[in-house]
């Protein structure tokens, strides 16, 4: 399949933290064990059972061991630190509001652990939820105030989406009643924002142009049969691609999506996974019938400028095809040379600052977490369609 995975190269980096040696006592013993004195026979007798030489009550099992505070930026103390503690507790108010947190009481600890705990305590809470929230102390023109960040991971997946198979069903005659259901679904990826291949300003435009300079500015670095071919898929990327785009962009196929899922009655397997997969999208459309991929592309903090992030508009797109043919091989070598030099992959993200009020949105990732996962039903469907 075409939409394969791509390296992941982003650090993994661990928390630092310190090491400390204990010594042992001298005095006492801890176990009990079967030694045999220098020159005796052992006892081939059963061994006495091991056990601790002073009675210990287990209650410390059921007791809760908080974290040691490892030095770090965010936890030096400050010149001010009564100001800057009180800080961070509002912010800290302010953020068990927002996510309905009841937290310990832990400002008897001193400052900066009790702000340290707290912090450690709200992760703890936080991270069991399905987006893999991040808590963060932060300071901002010499305010400190605590940040969460939401982020949807969408793996090493190009969610490129062929078009030829979608011409393709359209030009049969038996099986052109699954294209035009599956005419609305690319309508509403249109719609959300995902980049057409044919845009000048889609990433995979400038991939189709190198190629295409290479091939047709050199027909003689190739074998004659080899080279028509090639040149064909070319043009025919190009064509088919500007006849899709203009089919899809009518606002009436939104419109007619339910009505087109109604009337289409699925007559073997193939087209009951065609109807599964469209009947998804259009809930989602119903769902979020204003939802745009992009919508949370810019909250990671990455500056655009950035060269070594693989940004959401240059792995989603539309594509010509990913069946394997000489063109779709070029691109994804091409896409893949790109992607090995960058470290990280821009994400869905919110962040959300807890500084003098609470955020008043309750904005989500929701539509991103059903989007992802129907894309690759979609570019699964379309690759292996008959």
């Amino acid at each position: 399949m075409f939409h394969e995975n791509i390296p992941d190269r982003r650090d993994g980096r661990s928390a630092e933290g310190r090491t400390t040696t204990t010594t042992a006592p001298q005095h006492g013993r801890i176990l009990q064990g079967n030694e045999t004195a220098k020159g005796c026979r052992s006892n081939t007798g059963r061994h006495r059972p091991l056990r601790s030489r002073f009675h210990v009550a287990d209650g410390f099992l059921k007791g809760q061991f908080l974290p040691r505070l490892c030095p770090s930026r965010a936890t030096d103390v400050p010149s001010d630190p009564e100001q800057r503690e009180a800080e961070c507790h509002h912010s800290l108010a302010l953020l068990c509001r927002y996510y309905g947190i009841r937290p310990m009481a832990t400002r008897h600890f001193g400052f900066p652990y009790n702000v340290e705990l707290a912090l450690w305590e709200v992760q703890g809470k936080l991270q069991d939820d399905r987006y893999g929230t991040r808590v963060s102390l932060m300071t901002e023109d010499e305010k400190w105030y605590i940040t969460t960040t939401q982020t949807y991971g969408t793996g090493t997946v190009l969610f490129y989406i062929p078009v030829i198979p979608l011409y393709l069903l359209l030009r049969d005659k038996k099986r052109k009643h699954q294209g035009q259901l599956l005419q609305c679904v690319f309508a509403y990826l249109l719609h959300i924002g995902i980049p057409f291949y044919r845009g000048a300003e889609s990433f995979l435009h400038w991939q189709y142009e190198i190629i295409g300079e290479w091939l047709l500015e050199n027909p003689e670095e190739w074998e004659r049969e080899d080279f028509h071919g090639q040149a064909s898929q070319w043009r025919a990327a190009q064509v088919v691609g500007d006849w899709i785009e203009k089919k899809i962009r009518h606002p009436i196929l939104l419109q007619g999506f339910q009505k087109r899922m109604d009337a289409f009655v699925p007559t073997d397997e193939n087209e009951r996974e065609c109807h599964r997969v469209a009947k998804k999208f259009y809930a989602l459309y119903r769902d979020f019938p204003n939802g745009n991929v992009f919508a949370h592309a810019r909250g990671m903090g990455i500056s655009e400028e950035d060269d070594e992030t693989v940004w959401m508009d240059q792995y989603i797109s539309f594509v010509a095809d990913a069946r394997g043919d000489w063109l779709s091989k070029q691109v994804k070598e091409g896409v893949n040379a790109i992607f090995n030099e960058c470290t990280q992959m821009q994400n869905p993200t919110i962040i959300r600052a807890f500084r003098d009020i609470a955020p008043k949105e309750r904005d989500t990732l929701g539509f991103e977490s059903r989007l992802f996962p129907l894309l690759e039903q979609l570019i699964q469907f379309l690759t292996e369609v008959k």
